[in-house]
């Protein structure tokens, strides 16, 4: 019985305050101390039910927020923007997925990809603040900061042009 208890402890509360307020309902006209009762349950329900309904509302944009896509753009040593195609949504976004997927789309997927400007500590902090602010909804882009030779050896298949704005 003690870990039945233990285990439906919330449920069990639950049920004796639905009990317990329903029975005041049932006597409020008994007395006028149930009739102030039941009064101050009926705005509280009201007051909840507004309250639950304000946080299911921002707890829905949360939800939708983290369905969005952000781009994976490649910064070919900072003087040029290479759109990959590549967008994951931002509730999974991370460093390690976005390499991943870098990783997946290489000219050849069976060499490990090394990033050689992700070994440079600023460049590192830049590319983290950029996975940080697309986790929080800031920006709808990461750019992976690449050298030169990393892009033309590993990702030469990938067309060279502009991001599309947006």
């Amino acid at each position: 019985m003690k870990g039945f208890l233990e285990k439906y402890k919330e449920l069990a509360i639950f049920v004796l305050l639905t009990v317990a307020i329903g029975l005041v309902g049932l006597f409020e006209k008994c007395c006028h101390l149930m009739e102030v009762a039941w009064s101050f349950f009926s705005k509280l329900d009201t007051a909840t039910a507004i309250a639950l309904a304000t946080l299911g509302f921002l707890a829905y944009k949360e939800y939708s927020k983290s369905m969005d896509e952000v781009k994976i753009l490649l910064s070919v040593e900072g003087e040029e923007l290479v759109d990959t195609k590549l967008k994951v949504l931002r509730k999974d976004i991370s460093r390690s997925e976005i390499l991943g997927i870098l990783g997946m789309v290489q000219n050849d997927p069976t060499k490990r990809f090394n990033n050689s400007e992700l070994q440079k500590k600023e460049k590192l902090l830049e590319f983290l603040k950029q996975v940080r602010e697309a986790q929080k909804g800031e920006r709808d882009t990461v750019e992976v900061p690449i050298s030169r030779e990393d892009f033309n050896k590993h990702f030469s298949n990938l067309k060279t042009q502009p991001p599309a704005s947006g």
